[in-house]
């Protein structure tokens, strides 16, 4: 099973960093769920079941800092993922995963994607092949709510390197959206990927309540 390469920055700020109306409609929303984390892990991999599947992801480089504009800096990583269906009698139990030390993370989110080619972008409903997503995330974690946005590109093989064209892509749907509406203020002390947030001291503080 080959892995789904990605190239993302994402931010978990103190508070909602937006209104939803802002860049979201509603055919933006996608239903609720909750995620399932094998916790504690290290910031560079991360496990999780979602809606009856085993996803795993390890984090392959971290490109380094980078200044959107003048007001957004952002930590970009790449990542390799991969995806198994569980059979139903398989999956475990929410009440064995709590047991066993699993967290539960129910998310609402809200989700633009972008199909990329060439010097065209349209958007779709459907997860591009070539482009990127958008997000803004409410995270509630034991009746606490956290909030996370971000962009992940994803790209088919180019012939000047796959990298390439997923930073490409990011940076295409960063200008894309920023120009609709002027992004607020993102800075590099909320920017993480979602392993190193559920590492961080206020989610650990939390599971130990």
């Amino acid at each position: 099973m080959a892995p789904l390469h990605t190239i993302e920055v994402r931010w978990f700020p103190s508070e909602r960093p937006f209104e939803v109306s802002r860049y979201f409609s509603a055919e933006h929303e996608a239903p609720e769920r909750t995620d399932w984390y094998a916790v504690p892990s290290h910031d560079g991999s991360g496990v999780k079941i979602r809606e009856g599947r085993l996803e795993t992801k390890l984090r392959s480089s971290v490109v380094g800092r980078h200044e959107f504009g003048d007001a957004t800096t952002g930590l970009i990583e790449t990542w390799s993922k991969w995806s198994v269906e569980l059979a139903a009698d398989d999956a475990p139990s929410e009440l064995i995963l709590e047991s066993a030390g699993w967290l539960a993370v129910a998310k609402q989110r809200y989700v633009r994607r972008f199909e990329v080619r060439a010097s065209e972008i349209w958007e779709t409903l459907d997860r591009p092949l070539n482009g990127c997503s958008f997000e803004l995330t409410k995270l509630t974690v034991y009746d606490r709510v956290y909030w996370t946005t971000g962009f992940e590109a994803v790209a088919f093989p180019s012939s000047d390197g796959s990298d390439d064209q997923l930073a490409r892509n990011l940076h295409r749907i960063f200008e894309r959206i920023n120009s609709e509406t002027t992004l607020p203020r993102l800075t590099l002390g909320d920017s993480k990927g979602y392993p190193a947030w559920l590492n961080s001291p206020a989610i650990n503080c939390i599971r130990r309540t």
